[in-house]
């Protein structure tokens, strides 16, 4: 279904799940390319990770991937 997602699309997905307060306090940064899946980054204002994300291709699915 998602096959020919776009890195638009993954960061539109990602500000959909994640929650209101997340996406108050921090940004989504470096929504990145990465085969089949995308990786991005939620960051403090100071430009720190508090945690990867991976955004699945095909599904549309995220996961946390872990701190930087």
């Amino acid at each position: 279904m998602f096959d020919g997602m776009s890195t638009g699309t993954a960061r539109i997905i990602i500000e959909k799940q994640i929650s209101q307060e997340i996406r108050e306090k921090f940004k989504i940064d470096q929504v990145e390319n990465q085969g089949r899946y995308y990786l991005a980054r939620i960051v403090r204002h100071d430009g720190s990770t508090i945690q990867r994300l991976l955004v699945d291709k095909q599904t549309g699915n995220i996961r946390m991937v872990g701190m930087a």
